[in-house]
């Protein structure tokens, strides 16, 4: 009977456990599930309205080709110039154009709450507050809730924030007022009607620090990777490999970085737009400029849609002058340099993750859509714990023999007994922790010019070419957007900081708060002999024998400040054949995989170093840091950092 009975309290205590197990997992697989759908959803509204822009530039196109009619057919008294006509024609197109930016993102941005809440995702958390010690449940709404309220107030042009950022916008004779004069208060209004019905996601906004010049410092993980001697993170490296003369003075003023003024576009979900007039006289009189073939031109994608390209038109009618025409554009946040550096982590042929290598067609930035939200769920089970995630194995150790002993750790941790009263948070919320950790979905598209397949951007102007919405590993961008919510993380306000800052070891002005890991690892990159133990300009490849590579001697320290960093050391392997024997007869051999290569065997062990055809040995950057010769094939192993 006793054993029945310990047998079934274990059972009863298992059972609780595998409940709030399941529990858990369920609510993790709904809110990635509820992310990805919210996404997709967005990036679908993007690529429409991208494309309804793209439509609308052709539309102007095809309307001033065909309102240049000869004066004598044109019947209205007093007759109207036809230029005046395509003008207006036009001017109206531009505005829904402009419409389109504004209301295609906040369609996207009230698609992705539906998305989420259609996969189960609550509007609200459900917490329980005491008081006068009853508990007692409330409502209260989200965080995510709040900060989109938050930025729909800061629209408000009678409040500073809003009158700073937004007042000429909504003044005449500005261009965004002159092509939608009522942007403001339709803008608001589209935003207040989907926030009023619950907001459960995250997205990304176009307000904030972007396009952060070198890209490591907006890179989390780079300053992690300083921390850790990680050699082989790519921006580390970029880094270490600047000239000496780049470390003098104040180095870390010369990280640049935009911070945007409104751009005349919804800022959720933003599709990346400009407005530009075509100034040039499409009646030049010079005859090579109808001999120019520019594939990067609306005119040359329009002769392929309709035959006829504005050139001919013009020689067919040379008294005709056509008029100036707005057409939406790309803007710089299209640009390609983010997608071409982040390949290196994902081409096959860089040492990347993917089985292949990226597609050119899909190498451009623009209009991203990211997703992010997260619940609460209650615990069966109660449990405390005085421990909170240690920062170091120190810590851990002392407090672990704190509590063994009895004693209360220092400082007392509480975050157990919020956990307890108000349940465990599942899912992402870079509120708590400032990173980006939801899903990115982008649009997607190509142009087909004879012969090869570009992306959209091949062409400055606008064209209805996106096909397609595609997830995205949200590591290829987790470091390049901008989140709505009320405040900065930490890493943006350091790198504002930073700009600005005299000095990193005693600044006059203290590092925002939670930036100390930031302002530890720039004091280690600041320091020359870290920098040298990675990478060391001065050092001279080839000036050591093949027997000094595997003794030390050659290697940078403060006694040999001209010897070699980590990425500059050869590679030592190490032969796995149990059968070997050295053989000093046969101490350089060929490889026995790539006969090419030869061995160099150091005497009487199984170490060796690999030279290459030039006669150079292999470094531990070849080697260790991406693809390359490696005894386990030609893609060695990389150290550092997961991406995943």
């Amino acid at each position: 009977m006793v054993i029945a009975v310990i047998i079934m309290v274990i059972l009863m205590l298992g059972i609780l456990f595998l409940f709030d197990l399941q529990n858990v997992i369920r609510s993790k697989v709904k809110i990635e599930t509820a992310d990805q759908a919210a996404a997709l959803s967005a990036a679908q509204w993007q690529k429409e309205s991208l494309n309804l822009i793209g439509e609308l530039n052709l539309i102007k196109a095809c309307d001033v080709l065909q309102s240049y009619v000869p004066p004598e057919l044109n019947n209205q008294i007093p007759p109207v110039s036809d230029g005046v006509k395509a003008a207006a024609a036009c001017k109206i197109i531009t505005e829904m154009q402009t419409r389109m930016a504004f209301a295609g993102p906040v369609i996207a941005y009230g698609a992705a709450q539906q998305a989420a809440k259609n996969n189960g995702v609550n509007i609200y958390d459900y917490q329980k507050q005491s008081s006068s010690g009853t508990g007692s449940t409330n409502n209260v709404i989200k965080q995510v809730q709040l900060d989109a309220l938050n930025y729909y107030t800061n629209l408000d042009i009678t409040t500073p924030t809003g009158r700073l950022r937004y007042w000429d916008a909504c003044q005449p004779g500005n261009p965004i007022y002159d092509r939608y004069p009522t942007w403001y208060d339709d803008y608001r209004g589209m935003l207040k009607s989907v926030i009023d019905q619950g907001i459960a996601v995250r997205p990304n906004v176009r307000i904030g620090i972007e396009n952060v010049t070198p890209y490591a410092f907006k890179d989390r993980v780079f300053y992690n990777a300083i921390l850790g001697e990680w050699w082989c993170y790519m921006p580390l490296r970029s880094l270490l490999k600047q000239p000496d003369s780049y470390w003098s003075g104040k180095w870390w003023q010369k990280i640049q970085y935009d911070n945007p003024n409104f751009t005349g576009q919804s800022e959720i979900y933003s599709l990346g737009v400009k407005f530009a007039t075509d100034n040039t006289n499409m009646d030049n009189p010079d005859p090579s400029y109808y001999n120019q073939v520019n594939s990067s031109t609306w005119d040359y994608y329009l002769s392929k849609l309709s035959g006829v390209t504005s050139q001919t038109w013009i020689k067919n009618n040379p008294d005709v002058v056509l008029p100036n025409i707005t057409w939406c554009l790309y803007d710089s946040s299209w640009g390609e340099a983010r997608m071409d550096y982040i390949s290196s982590f994902w081409d096959r042929s860089q040492g990347g993750y993917l089985s292949g290598n990226l597609k050119s067609s899909v190498k451009y930035d623009g209009a991203v859509a990211y997703a992010e939200c997260s619940q609460t769920i209650n615990l069966v089970n109660s449990f405390e714990s005085k421990m909170d995630a240690p920062t170091s194995v120190q810590d851990a150790s002392a407090e672990a023999l704190a509590s063994l002993k009895g004693n209360e750790p220092s400082p007392i941790r509480t975050r157990s007994d919020t956990i307890i009263n108000n349940g465990i948070p599942v899912g992402n919320d870079s509120s708590q922790d400032g990173y980006p950790a939801g899903v990115i979905a982008r649009t997607l598209g190509e142009l087909e010019p004879p012969g090869s397949k570009l992306k959209p951007t091949a062409a400055p102007i606008i064209l209805p070419a996106f096909t397609n919405v595609a997830l995205f590993p949200i590591s290829m961008f987790a470091d390049n957007i901008n989140l709505l919510r009320n405040t900065d993380d930490p890493l943006s306000a350091f790198i504002i900081w930073l700009k600005t800052a005299d000095d990193l070891y005693t600044p006059s002005v203290p590092p925002p708060a939670g930036s100390e890991l930031y302002l530890q690892a720039l004091q280690k990159l600041d320091t020359e002999s870290f920098r040298k133990k990675g990478y060391n300009n001065n050092f001279v490849p080839g000036s050591v024998s093949n027997n000094t590579y595997f003794a030390d001697a050659y290697k940078y320290s403060a006694v040999n400040p001209g010897g070699a960093g980590w990425l500059q050391q050869v590679h030592i392997f190490t032969n796995n054949d149990p059968k070997f024997i050295y053989d000093p007869s046969k101490q350089t051999v060929p490889d026995n995989i790539n006969p090419s290569y030869s061995r160099y065997y150091f005497a009487y062990s199984n170490s060796y170093i690999i030279i290459d055809p030039s006669g150079k040995a292999r470094t531990n950057e070849q080697e260790v840091c991406g693809s390359g010769y490696a005894p386990n094939g030609y893609e060695g192993p990389r150290s550092g950092p997961p991406r995943f």
